[in-house]
């Protein structure tokens, strides 16, 4: 849910592969701005869990959150949509940042996005979130554009 919130907030169109899943009282699907149709069709058919997309430059970030899956298999199917104008994030407990660069760096199958992947912990992810949002509040008392 805060990657959606901190994609919104930064200004990016945002999807998830999970919109009927709830959290907290929430549906995943009420946080995005982007439906299947806008979005190529390997992102979708991967269920890539959540989407950024930035229109200027056609730019995506492509998250993969592991927390019941492994980090193999989010890695392949962030490797099947490598053609993408995208960066590929992780996003795990930081106890699985180890066996990410062991599979990223030792793995040929992952090779071709090796270089544009990167681990993100959930920790940095809820520290990015509080930050934002604190910032976001100052700069309206400020009345400045945040983007």
């Amino acid at each position: 849910m805060k990657l959606l919130e901190l994609g919104n907030m930064l200004g990016f169109k945002t999807y998830t592969a999970d919109s009927g899943k709830k959290c907290g009282d929430r549906q995943l699907g009420e946080l995005t701005s982007l439906s299947p149709e806008e979005l190529p069709r390997y992102i979708t058919r991967e269920k890539i869990d959540v989407v950024w997309y930035y229109k200027a430059g056609a730019h995506y970030k492509l998250f993969e959150v592991v927390l019941t899956t492994n980090i193999r298999t989010s890695l392949t199917k962030l490797s099947k949509v490598s053609g993408l104008n995208a960066e590929f994030f992780i996003v795990a407990n930081i106890d699985k940042e180890r066996v990410f660069n062991d599979e990223i760096r030792h793995n040929p199958a992952f090779s071709i996005i090796r270089n544009g992947t990167k681990f993100v912990s959930i920790d940095m992810v809820n520290k990015l979130y509080e930050l934002t949002k604190q910032w976001m509040e100052y700069a309206k008392i400020l009345n400045l554009p945040y983007l």
